[in-house]
């Protein structure tokens, strides 16, 4: 299996994920299918209160088969619909991933969609065949990217991501020092933001992934050797802001109004103050 994932961006920079292993997903797993395990005895203990000794309970009636037809409903909800909903809101992780710091991600490196999410979880049945994912394993050592069945039919990943102190050291190490210092102009930055009338400045640093991030920092970093810097500082801008607000504005014209050198710097060291 590869260990990492290269993706060309449109801005012509390039992002590598490092390809998630079986044994952090498994733990993830573990992680989700216990809690799940407490979700599902939540349930049935509540079905105990609509059915005496609903363990022993005899279906004998159209009534108790309807009962029990829409219980086996909820538990199947349950199971789907733990990771549908979390790795939706979530952008493609639970409560077990996050814990693990792992990720789902499309292959082009961006966020799963709603239904490529649907259908990698729908899918996740037959990967669990004949149990404890044992076809999903297989598959996985099939292929470069460890992918089971439902990222193969999703065209998703799933990748490490780095965690808290990964990435303060990772910014220490790569941040240039002639870049970095109390003598930044982080207010003016914030202020000129608001006075070109651009979304909240705060609001878009706490929406920014690290995605987000590590595209800004190539940019920046690169700015020197790219004849078409604005352009594309412009362009990816324009991307975040439109997935992190809804505010109706001209973004070609406010973004004219700032110095896109600074704004780029002001926002890796806001998000870098906020990540640490």
């Amino acid at each position: 299996m590869g260990d990492t994932h290269r993706v060309i961006t449109p801005e012509n920079i390039e992002l590598q994920y490092n390809i998630a292993g079986i044994g952090s997903r498994f733990l993830a797993i573990a992680i989700d299918t216990l809690l799940q395990g407490l979700i599902y005895s939540g349930v049935l203990l509540i079905a105990r209160v609509f059915v005496e000794d609903f363990s022993n309970h005899n279906i004998t009636n159209i009534w108790d088969s309807m009962f029990a037809v829409t219980l086996l409903g909820v538990l199947f909800l349950i199971y789907v619909g733990y990771y549908l909903f979390l790795e939706t809101i979530w952008n493609g992780q639970t409560i077990g991933k996050k814990l693990v710091h792992i990720r789902v991600r499309k292959e082009d490196g961006t966020n799963p969609s709603f239904w490529n999410i649907l259908l990698r979880n729908i899918i996740r049945l037959i990967d669990f065949l004949p149990f404890l994912y044992a076809f999903g394993i297989l598959v996985m050592f099939t292929n470069n990217k460890a992918k089971r069945l439902g990222d193969l039919a999703a065209g998703t990943i799933v990748v490490k991501e780095l965690s808290g102190k990964k990435l303060a050291a990772f910014i220490d190490n790569s941040s240039p020092q002639n870049t970095r210092g109390e003598d930044l102009p982080y207010s003016n930055v914030r202020t000129r933001w608001q006075e070109a009338g651009l979304p909240s400045f705060d609001l878009l640093v706490k929406n920014m992934t690290k995605v987000d991030y590590q595209l800004l920092k190539s940019l920046e970093q690169r700015q020197q050797e790219l004849d078409n810097f604005p352009t594309l500082a412009m362009d990816l801008l324009q991307q975040i802001i439109k997935r992190t607000s809804h505010n109706e504005v001209r973004l070609d014209l406010a973004l004219a109004k700032i110095d896109l050198k600074e704004t780029l710097l002001g926002l890796l060291v806001h998000y870098e103050n906020t990540e640490v």
